[in-house]
């Protein structure tokens, strides 16, 4: 019976639906609703005005991560990249419970997370042992959500993969502070291996390719850093050398 599976679906949606208050309307109910109801097993979901959390982890830290990607969204993204076009589409976050999970659900190996634009989502695992908030599981977020947010800004286009990467690394050390994202902060993990290792030249590195770049992660991944660093707070003479 139609009228009964339509009913049971609604009743198992209700049970997931761990939706915190939220004022106005909800970004895209259609593409919502699509989403709920191919969920299985124990995922839950929190709705916020512009994205659907589905998560396995804990309610609270789930609430935690649906409150920070809509900060970043208001006052980190788009008030340096203000979309090309007002953004219609809600934007999909997973979080798994564990490293397990994530591996199990997909995701690359030796990744803590990644924006698909192919399957159109974002998802991490919690890397906390604590089931709290830990800078580890909300830089990744803070990373791949620049990711996610780029692609709609940009009409879906793509950006060189050393300017996308290395914003993403620059606003995952970002603090909130009031409606301001305090950045800036030095990565010190970047400075010793840029300190260590032979840099690529940096006429060649903006013109490198994803698979070269990613073929040397660690290096190309500082370098982005710095670079996006420096012209951002490096001396004005440096940054006015490579704006030209």
């Amino acid at each position: 019976d139609h009228r009964v599976d339509e009913a049971e679906l609604e009743e198992e949606l209700e049970d997931r639906n761990k939706t915190r208050k939220v004022e106005g309307e909800l970004l895209d109910p259609e593409k919502r609703e699509r989403v709920k109801a191919d969920l299985e097993g124990t995922w839950r979901f929190i709705d916020t005005p512009r994205y659907l959390v589905i998560y396995n982890c804990d309610d609270n830290l789930a609430k935690y991560i649906a409150k920070r990607v809509e900060y970043m969204r208001e006052y980190a993204f788009e008030r340096v990249f203000p979309p090309v076009e007002p953004i219609e589409e809600c934007m999909i976050v997973r979080v798994c419970k564990e490293m397990d999970e994530y591996y199990h659900y997909g995701a690359p190996r030796g990744s803590a997370g990644y924006w698909s634009s192919g399957d159109d989502e974002l998802v991490f695992p919690d890397l906390s042992q604590s089931k709290k908030p830990d800078s580890k599981t909300i830089g990744v977020m803070h990373h791949e959500a620049f990711h996610q947010y780029i692609h709609y800004a940009l009409l879906k286009n793509s950006l060189p993969i050393w300017f996308n990467e290395g914003m993403a690394e620059y606003y995952e050390l970002g603090e909130p502070h009031g409606k301001t994202l305090r950045l800036g902060q030095v990565e010190m993990n970047h400075v010793a291996l840029l300190a260590s290792k032979q840099r690529v030249p940096l006429a060649r590195f903006l013109f490198m390719p994803p698979k070269a770049f990613y073929k040397a992660a660690p290096l190309s991944y500082s370098q982005a850093w710095a670079l996006i660093h420096m012209l951002r707070h490096g001396d004005p003479k440096y940054r006015a050398r490579y704006a030209q």
